[in-house]
């Protein structure tokens, strides 16, 4: 997703732990998600449990 430009990432040194790498959404990033998340079930994602159902929350329309 880096590579498509929807994501951007930061490596965070830490001293006490591993490194880590922290994640953001780029606006285009932001757009696809919202493209997505827009587009229709295909009848194969019921449950609670798919990322459109606990994205469909947090994302603002």
């Amino acid at each position: 997703m880096e590579e498509k430009g929807w994501l951007l990432s930061e490596e965070v040194v830490q001293t006490e732990k591993p490194n880590k790498r922290v994640y953001s959404l780029t606006e285009a990033g932001k757009q696809e998600l919202q493209s997505w998340l827009s587009t229709p079930e295909t009848g194969y994602c019921e449950s609670n449990d798919c990322p459109k159902c606990l994205f469909d929350a947090c994302i603002p329309c």
